[in-house]
């Protein structure tokens, strides 16, 4: 993309993002009213949304970019399959934070950043852990742990990454994900009330739009070999 053509880049893809979020609107609604097919493709629009996002960016032609691609691209997955598996889709994102946490490997890390964000996350991620153990049946109970150490390390090595303009936005989704999780997990396991829907889904799509501008080459301060 040429640096005059920029500017209309940019004016396309904040016109993506906002239809990203209205099509999460207009699903929340469905869900409300029960129009079970509307929410089906508000979700399909939405989700191929923030794939589309990063792609007109130029997300593939740095290692960074491929990487979070893929990692949306596991979210679209279990974007489809959760509603009907839970377990599915608890692995299809679970997967798709082991390659987040491999984009924040290719962007390279500020260590020092990573040890200063450990206390506090790993503090969160205990607390979560200890509120919704009386809550998961024990067949759950290994991949719910699984899943929350990998979405921890997504997060704790993402903030290694905010030496930079696409590193912050980066960690800014990973942690608005991580917030989003919590409302998920309260709705599976402790109190299954709409509310969760019209918390975490926000939340979530924010996170992915977060994720796909900060996929775009060109904001990133990082070594090109680590990319």
């Amino acid at each position: 993309m040429n640096h005059e053509n920029r500017p209309a880049l940019h004016y396309v893809c904040a016109v993506l993002a906002v239809a990203i979020l209205s099509s999460v609107a207009v699903m929340l609604a469905a869900r409300l009213w029960g129009y079970s097919k509307l929410v089906t493709w508000m979700t399909l629009a939405a989700s191929t949304g923030f794939l589309i996002l990063p792609l007109l960016g130029g997300a593939l032609r740095t290692g960074f970019g491929r990487w979070i691609l893929a990692g949306l691209a596991l979210c679209w997955i279990g974007d489809f399959v959760g509603p009907s598996n839970f377990v599915a889709g608890l692995a299809a994102f679970l997967a798709a934070h082991v390659l987040l946490i491999l984009a924040s490997i290719a962007h390279g890390l500020a260590w020092p950043r990573v040890l200063r964000m450990l206390p506090s996350l790993m503090i969160s991620s205990l607390a979560i852990v200890y509120w919704l153990s009386p809550h998961v049946p024990r067949y759950m109970a290994l991949p719910v742990v699984l899943y929350m150490i990998a979405i921890t390390a997504m997060v704790l090595l993402a903030a290694g990454t905010a030496s930079d303009s696409s590193g912050r936005l980066f960690l800014l989704a990973a942690i608005v994900f991580y917030i989003s999780d919590i409302f998920v997990a309260r709705w599976r396991f402790v109190h299954p009330g709409p509310l969760n829907a019209f918390c975490c889904y926000p939340l979530y799509y924010t996170a992915c739009i977060l994720f796909g501008f900060s996929a775009w080459p060109g904001q990133s301060a990082a070594p090109a070999s680590v990319r």
